[in-house]
């Protein structure tokens, strides 16, 4: 029996991350394969180094300046800035909760986890008992950590180069930062097949190894709605019959929350991620299922509150206008028209599903053919 391992970024309450590694493992079981989840959790030691703390500085700093000089796009960041300065975060105890309640999620539905770490992955012996391992998806490759250890963790170096498989891993730059542009080349030409969730990342491979590299879906994408509803669970909390769920990572501003209300056309808000409203930001992945199935629309600015309005095809509005990879996915389902240009108009007219989930199956059909091909299933 061919067994698998998967690897995916930790990242404790993070809904659309934790249904992206749950699509992958079903994918794997459904094409008849025991699946193994290596689990890494980010040890002290393996946290961002002195050196990437210090290169946010210049950033936020050349940010200001581009701002002062009056830089639209720049000027909109400062004020959000200032505005999340403003506002008091959640207290540790409750970010402590919200991470327990989220990880049962995992505790449930995640099957088989190997643990590990960056700085101490598999030794030999245990890469010896499994036939692949597969890396992805979401800015598996970006180095959050900034030390050679993570890169090298999410490259797979650790296993045979025979055996390692990437499906759908994706950047999140569009250049290679000049410290690591060497391992970055030196590990992508050891993968036999390449594949890359955004164009953007297919197009950075090209030019780093020179390979063919397919543009295929999140993980997230591969499933239907109807496999995310068996395991969808109505929240303990009260719900109206008619609301608006926002899904939405950052600070909500005044412009952003004057949105929404012209959105939402007086229906009731119920957002996720604020912990000022306590009990709807303590939901876990599987409320958030039901909480998106269940609303007349979705607000979201987040790449899998855009994929999983799509899966449950609610019509939306995604404020992804300098998302690069909200737009790739949007773009590649002729959707455009649902992205949020910071305009104050609203997108308007009904989404044709039919010719979406045309566009959808292709694109799915493209993405496990890959799949197979990488495992020797074809």
């Amino acid at each position: 029996m061919l067994v698998t391992l998967h690897t995916g970024k930790f990242q404790p309450a993070n809904h659309g991350n934790k249904l992206q590694n749950y699509a992958l493992q079903e994918v794997l079981k459904n094409f008849g394969l025991n699946v193994y989840n290596l689990w890494a959790e980010m040890l002290e030691n393996e946290k961002p180094s002195l050196f990437s703390k210090i290169l946010r500085y210049p950033k936020g700093f050349a940010k200001c300046i581009l701002a002062l000089l009056g830089s639209r796009k720049y000027r909109r960041w400062l004020k959000n800035y200032r505005l999340a300065k403003k506002t008091p975060p959640a207290s540790p105890e409750i970010e402590a909760l919200r991470t327990s309640i989220c990880d049962k999620f995992d505790d449930e539905y995640i099957i088989n986890k190997v643990p590990s770490s960056y700085a101490n992955p598999l030794n030999q012996n245990e890469c010896e008992n499994y036939q692949y391992a597969i890396t992805g998806s979401d800015m598996v490759w970006r180095n959050w950590s900034g030390t050679l250890e993570d890169l090298e963790y999410f490259y797979l170096s650790f296993m045979p180069a025979e055996k390692r498989v990437c499906y759908a891993p994706s950047f999140g730059f569009k250049k290679f930062p000049a410290r690591f542009a060497k391992l970055h080349k030196k590990y992508l030409a050891e993968f036999k097949k390449l594949s890359c969730r955004e164009i953007e990342g297919c197009n950075l491979i090209k030019q780093a190894v020179n390979k063919e590299v397919l543009h295929v879906l999140d993980p997230a994408l591969l499933l239907n709605a109807d496999d995310y509803l068996k395991i969808a669970r109505k929240p303990k909390f009260k719900i109206p019959e008619h609301y608006v769920f926002v899904y939405y990572f950052g600070m909500i501003t005044d412009e952003v929350k004057s949105l929404i209300d012209k959105f939402s056309s007086g229906l009731k808000i119920i957002h996720v991620n604020n912990p000022q409203e306590l009990e709807y930001y303590l939901t876990d992945a599987s409320e958030f299922l039901w909480l998106m199935n269940n609303a007349d629309y979705v607000y979201t600015n987040t790449f899998h509150g855009t994929v999983f309005s799509i899966i449950f095809k609610k019509k939306f509005i995604s404020a992804g206008k300098y998302s690069y990879k909200i737009k790739d996915i949007l773009s590649s389902l002729n959707l455009n028209n649902r992205i949020y240009n910071n305009d104050g108009k609203i997108p308007q007219g009904e989404i044709d599903y039919d010719s979406v989930y045309e566009k959808l199956n292709a694109r799915r059909e493209i993405s496990l053919n890959y799949l197979q091909e990488c495992l020797n299933l074809k």
